[in-house]
């Protein structure tokens, strides 16, 4: 298949193939398609394979991503610690906790919220 450079490469960045130096892609398309694929987070690894402009759109774009990402596990700390002050026990799953978990840090994985459970008794409250 014939598939357009921006796509290419990211199939050769979720498929670990190496990847050469990048200078035909169209960066604003490029991040379109890694931010509809939740990818974004993954692409500091091809920053030295970018062209200057487009490097730096793209270190833009990913600082942009941290600072919300960042955010968000403020505001997720804040949530819990709310509720445990109310004698609620929440169980966070998915967003930070995951990306804790499994990436070892903020702004590895794509998250746009928080997800929380909480024990039915507890949900009038």
């Amino acid at each position: 298949m014939n598939y357009n450079p921006e796509l290419q490469i990211l199939l050769k960045l979720i498929g670990e193939q190496p990847l050469k130096f990048l200078e035909n892609i169209n960066i604003e398309k490029f991040v379109k398609i890694l931010n509809r694929h939740k990818l974004l987070p993954i692409t500091h690894k091809i920053l030295p394979l970018l062209i200057s402009e487009d490097r730096e759109f793209l270190k833009t774009e990913l600082k942009r991503w941290a600072r919300r990402s960042m955010m968000l596990s403020r505001e997720f700390t804040c949530i819990i610690e709310m509720l445990k002050q109310h004698s609620i026990e929440p169980i966070g799953f998915k967003g930070p906790i995951l990306e804790q978990s499994l990436y070892g840090g903020r702004g590895n994985r794509h998250y746009r919220d928080l997800d929380l459970l909480v024990y039915r008794k507890d949900v009038q409250r």
